[in-house]
């Protein structure tokens, strides 16, 4: 699970040469030195350049290759390396040492790391990782095992997560004249870098925000829409608007001196604006109680373009979209009217599926309508039963998809824009930007529906032979293209 760090860089700049260097402890930022600050002293003590073990190798078990795995990189170097393999091997005289090895990070480093099977902590002894074109060897250490400034391991720890294969270290990268160095100082004290090993079904906790438009109520306040979108374990959220996107802003939404909202599913949330002007957003995702993970927007609204914010009625009527599946497209027809049901209304969308010829008992399904906003949310909800080859199947499901054959417990958020309904994937997809499916869980994928601009539909002004406003989808190209493993779909019964 990636945790929330600090996420401002450094500011401050001030290239010293690398003889100055020697005398003086720097910080160091992608090879340069971007600010040096005088030490009294420097230890000349020699340290081995490589990770010792001072156990003889006949005590350990042999190296075993355990898979591959991601490495995040903010250091020395910055960015990801996939697939790279991990070696383990474990001590055979306690139950606790064990060693992992990762080899050819950034085409350069192989680090070993040092795992206390029993609390779960780690050691990153100093270790060689590339030559510096400027400064020579450069090391890698955790931030106990810096020879410069060492910092208790309490303060600075390195874990491994062995339910989730996740890493979490800091890092402190430098060179040391002491090593064979041109200079004296760090690259990153500390870097927060993450290894992710493959294989684990990591938690979900992710939050991501969309700026959706500015919309005025009745008594003429304009509001700037942001749809918030929580990862399948995220238990809440806490968004606020903020003066900009800071660390002091951070920890204020955190510690809860902030004036921030609070959201316990994906939905929209509005802020009162009074001019023209750029806004920033910070969400914070909860997952058991404590912060998890960290979204940030930056957007400009224009409050002289405020439009009035949509009414339910202006959602009712017949509407079509076109839909491309497996390189063919095709025009479908339905109707959306108004359903009150327990004393709230809900938009009610039929026809927008050929049920009978599919299998489905119905193909209804139901729409929330947020009055504040305008806004419309198509959640997942269970739609009917299915029937495919006179076999039942139990309650078939409308999720939003990220992609054909991958399913989550998503939601579309949509609005009215020039008589369409324009539609967003509010789990931030980044294959298809707006898309929904028809499933069983216990079948695989129905249909699948993407391209969601639902423009006005007029069966007047339709050819004389036209079909009538119904789905006009050929079922011969829906029907079950895949199977999937149900992952964390949570069904809404509306």
């Amino acid at each position: 699970m990636k945790k929330i760090f600090t996420f401002l860089s450094l500011l401050a700049c001030m290239f010293v040469s690398a003889q100055e260097a020697t005398d003086t402890m720097c910080v160091y930022s992608n090879g340069n030195i971007i600010s040096a600050i005088p030490v009294a002293e420097i230890d000349s003590v020699i340290f081995k350049a490589k990770a010792e073990v001072t156990e003889p190798e006949a005590e350990w078990t042999d190296w075993e290759n355990i898979g591959t795995c991601t490495y995040n990189l903010s250091g020395y170097w910055s960015g990801s390396h996939s697939k790279l393999k991990v070696y383990y091997r474990e001590y055979l005289l306690n139950e606790k040492d064990a060693q992992f090895y990762i080899p050819g990070v950034a085409n350069a480093m192989n680090i070993t790391i040092n795992y206390d099977r029993t609390t779960g902590n780690c050691r990153v002894p100093l270790q060689f990782v590339t030559n510096n074109d400027t400064y020579g060897p450069v090391y890698v250490a955790d931030m106990a095992s810096c020879p410069l400034d060492p910092k208790p391991i309490e303060d600075y720890p390195c874990t491994y997560n062995a339910e989730t294969g996740t890493f979490n270290l800091l890092l402190t990268y430098m060179v040391s004249a002491s090593l064979g160095s041109n200079a004296t100082g760090h690259f990153a004290n500390p870097a927060e870098e993450t290894i992710q090993l493959d294989g684990f079904e990591m938690p979900d906790a992710t939050v991501t925000m969309e700026y959706m438009g500015v919309f005025a109520s009745t008594i003429g306040q304009s509001s700037a829409v942001v749809n918030v979108t929580l990862g399948a374990d995220a238990d809440s959220a806490r968004v606020a608007m903020v003066p900009e996107i800071s660390d002091v802003a951070l920890a204020e939404i955190i510690n809860g001196t902030a004036d921030y909202q609070v959201l316990e599913e994906s939905g929209p949330v509005t802020f009162p604006i009074d001019a023209t002007a750029t806004y920033y957003v910070i969400a914070v995702s909860y997952m058991g109680g404590e912060a998890a993970e960290l979204g940030t927007l930056t957007f400009t609204a224009e409050v002289g373009g405020a439009a009035e914010a949509a009414k339910i009625e202006d959602f009712e009527g017949d509407w079509k979209f076109l839909n491309t599946y497996k390189g063919k497209t095709y025009e479908a027809v339905g109707n959306i009217s108004i359903v009150e049901i327990e004393g709230t209304e809900y938009l009610l969308c039929s026809g927008f599926a050929d049920a009978a010829s599919l299998g489905y008992t119905s193909d209804e399904f139901l729409m929330i309508f947020d009055a504040e906003t305008g806004l419309v949310t198509l959640p997942t909800q269970e739609v009917s039963e299915f029937t495919y080859q006179g076999q039942q199947f139990g309650v078939m499901v409308l999720t939003a998809s990220e992609a054909e054959g991958t399913v989550f417990s998503g939601s579309l958020v949509g609005k009215l824009v020039d008589d369409k309904i324009k539609f967003v994937n509010a789990e931030d997809n980044k294959y298809t930007a707006d898309s929904f499916v028809f499933y069983a869980p216990d079948l695989g994928l129905i249909s699948y529906f993407n391209k969601l601009e639902w423009t006005r539909y007029d069966a007047s002004q339709a050819p004389a032979n036209a079909a009538p406003a119904k789905s006009i989808i050929n079922s011969a190209d829906l029907k079950v293209t895949g199977f999937f493993t149900k992952k964390n779909v949570e069904l809404i019964k509306l």
